[in-house]
């Protein structure tokens, strides 16, 4: 019996190291996309990348729903309406780019989960708690100064 509990911990402990090596590789492919943007609009419109870029997951996204057997088309109305306000999200982020750091931007874009105790408090009336509400003043700091 103590044999099992001593093993049900070290499973434990590892997938908490896995989570967090997990958060970090996540990490480093996200920054990484930005430096590897940044060379990309060197050579190709930034608006046609964008455009490459979604073209290219919706093949892949159609490729997996065909062989899962899925509907490909159930949800296009709403998946369409997502990917145009993804698409333009994604086009001042790509013409910035052009304009600053890739680190900068990395900074930047990072930036916008501030806004998610803002848009808790409009939508539902969640007050943030003190140490979220001290990060969006830490960060809005960092944005001014930069």
């Amino acid at each position: 019996m103590q044999r099992l509990q001593s093993l049900g911990g070290i499973l434990g402990k590892f997938k908490e190291i896995a989570a967090e090596l997990g958060l970090i590789y996540a990490a480093a492919i996200w920054g990484a996309t930005f430096y590897m943007v940044k060379g990309a609009i060197t050579a190709v419109n930034p608006i046609a990348l964008v455009g490459y870029r979604f073209l290219t997951a919706s093949f892949i996204l159609g490729a997996i729903l065909f062989i899962l057997k899925k509907d490909i088309f159930s949800k296009f109305k709403n998946g369409f309406v997502l990917g145009l306000l993804l698409w333009g999200l994604y086009i001042p982020q790509t013409l910035g780019l052009k304009y600053t750091t890739a680190a900068n931007s990395g900074f930047i874009t990072g930036t916008f989960i501030i806004y998610v105790p803002i848009l808790m408090y409009i939508m539902y009336k969640k007050k943030p708690e003190f140490n979220r509400v001290l990060s969006i003043i830490i960060v809005i700091n960092k944005i001014i100064k930069l």
